[in-house]
């Protein structure tokens, strides 16, 4: 991972927490994608755990831009306890990014039973939150 683009954010106990680049077509073609992966199984169930990075150059937002991800839970039989989330944020910070007073966040939840997740996007403007969209059950 390129350190003069990218910043790496952590916070709580992890078993395993891995956030490196990997290229994601075995092909000749090149495909380099940011892989987030977290291991808590045995930690401390009383803390939230965040990781991620964040860009260190500012991002101008002024033009059109395409933001995509996968989300791969690892085939988990409940996903009731496990949250991830895409913050938009303009405050540079190390801490995790939910603390900003200014974000645009798009996040998906896991629900019981099983394998079920919400999809939500929130705004959080002068430290008020504001739901816009939330799809129950999504599978």
């Amino acid at each position: 991972m390129n350190k003069k683009l990218w910043q790496i954010t952590r916070e709580g106990d992890f078993k395993e927490s891995i956030i490196d680049v990997y290229d994601a077509d075995p092909t000749e073609n090149v495909d380099f994608r940011l892989r987030l992966r977290a291991n808590t199984i045995g930690t401390r169930d009383d803390t939230v755990k965040f990781h991620g990075v964040r860009s260190v150059e500012k991002i101008n937002f002024s033009d059109e831009k395409e933001i995509s991800f996968d989300l791969d839970w690892n085939n988990q039989s409940n996903g009731c306890y496990l949250t991830a989330s895409l913050y938009l944020c303009p405050t540079v910070t190390n801490g995790n990014p939910k603390e900003e007073k200014d974000w645009l966040k798009f996040e998906y939840v896991g629900v019981p039973p099983g394998r079920n997740a919400r999809c939500v996007i929130a705004t959080k403007i002068e430290g008020k939150v504001k739901y816009l969209y939330i799809h129950r059950g999504l599978a």
